[in-house]
């Protein structure tokens, strides 16, 4: 089984050559207080007149009678002035966004290193485990992405022992899985990446092995295409160098590829179109690392943790990490944030109105099972009482 983890690092290192914690807090749920900048006691207190209840004086929204109210509560839902609406019971309102997506997450790897295939939903405040007649088989390492009004599943490890690389696809949609029998595929891999594009999926990379030794041997750097019924392998003249546990999301008509372990932890951020992949040059970016956590926010993805390869005196460690970036297409921009998840890698991250949300995965050897979400400025922790067991490498997607 490969693992990201700092033995693989130092194999990878050393063999390429010729291959060359943080406690979970409480719940804080709520936005900031809405605040008022224009002059007035009426102002201050959050009652001004809608004429002035706008982005520029409410960090909520604002109501029928003109008031600056919270965003966050179903009763009044909205952010940033706009007009409050009213999300019913079962629809949570999500970073100020009343939203019937959720987030799907499956299987990953826990202590004992054994892979997992429970099903899990997320709706803005609570994890809950989906009961399901079937699933795909246990496996750590997995891509999964959203496609139409389901998710669809690719690949992975499965149970310790030879053979057990998956190829397998499969979609689920609001209760059930459904293997997807395809007349050809991509090879069997763990530690791809995919993301939507337009109306198919979009994967690429990905290592063919099991085993470290030969792992840099079985690095991809294919590209692949899924509609739902039938995986396309496109032909590209300049992809970007092979790799896996690379960081790939969904942005606008393009998907935005960061990243990844080759026989060195990679730095380049490239976007591909459907048809050619293009290298973009920056000025500024994160440093090179692996097994990092991406996902669509607005006009942005955003990027959180991996592991940083750090060389002393010819050994090699993995160390990761806990900065936040975005990238708009052109540049990436380092965010300053007074809290954050701890450092982690191979953690689970996707996109749930208008904040991603953060799961679980590993630092140092410890598995993490507390759940963040992101606004673009600000990571909140969510506390909540499910089971959700700590793992990592777990495969998530939205569930519009």
């Amino acid at each position: 089984m490969v693992r990201a983890g700092s033995a693989l690092a130092l194999a990878l290192v050393l063999s390429l050559a010729a291959f060359g914690c943080g406690a979970r807090t409480g719940l804080d749920w709520t936005s900031p207080a809405p605040t008022a900048t224009s002059t007035g006691s009426a102002a201050a207190t959050g009652t001004t007149p809608s004429s002035t209840c706008d982005p520029a004086s409410c960090t909520g929204c604002c109501s029928t009678t003109g008031q600056c109210l919270a965003g966050t509560a179903p009763s009044a839902c909205g952010s940033g002035g706009n007009a409050c609406a009213v999300c019913p019971v079962t629809v949570p309102c999500s970073g100020g966004t009343c939203t019937t997506s959720t987030v799907v997450l499956f299987g990953g790897m826990t202590y004992n290193v054994f892979p997992l295939n429970d099903t899990w939903n997320f709706d803005g405040t609570s994890w809950t485990q989906v009961a399901v007649p079937s699933a795909p088989p246990v496996r750590e390492a997995a891509t999964m992405a959203t496609l139409g009004n389901q998710v669809v599943l690719f690949g992975g490890y499965g149970a310790p022992g030879v053979g057990n690389l998956r190829s397998d696809t499969w979609t689920f949609g609001a209760s059930n899985w459904t293997e997807v029998y395809v007349s050809s595929s991509p090879p069997a891999r763990q530690g791809a990446t995919m993301a939507t594009l337009g109306d198919g999926v979009v994967l690429f990379g990905g290592v063919g092995s099991q085993f470290a030794s030969d792992a840099g041997s079985q690095l991809l750097n294919d590209t692949w295409t899924f509609d739902g019924t039938n995986w396309t392998e496109v032909p590209v003249s300049n992809p970007p160098p092979a790799r896996w546990q690379a960081a790939m999301a969904t942005l606008g008509n393009e998907v935005v590829l960061f990243g990844g372990m080759s026989d060195v932890a990679l730095s380049d951020t490239w976007t591909f179109d459907g048809t050619s992949w293009t290298e973009v040059s920056v000025s500024h970016s994160p440093a090179a690392r692996y097994a990092a956590a991406m996902a669509t926010l607005g006009n942005e993805v955003v990027l959180f943790g991996g592991n940083e390869v750090l060389v002393f005196g010819g050994l090699s460690d993995s160390v990761a990490q806990n900065d936040t970036w975005k990238f708009n297409g052109t540049s990436w921009t380092q965010v300053s944030v007074s809290s954050s998840p701890s450092a982690r890698s191979e953690a689970a991250m996707a996109t749930l109105g208008s904040e991603v949300v953060l799961f679980g995965g590993i630092y140092d050897e410890t598995y993490l099972n507390d759940t963040w979400t992101f606004n673009g400025a600000a990571w909140s922790p969510i506390s909540e009482t499910s089971s959700l067991s700590a793992r990592s490498e777990a495969a998530t997607a939205t569930l519009p």
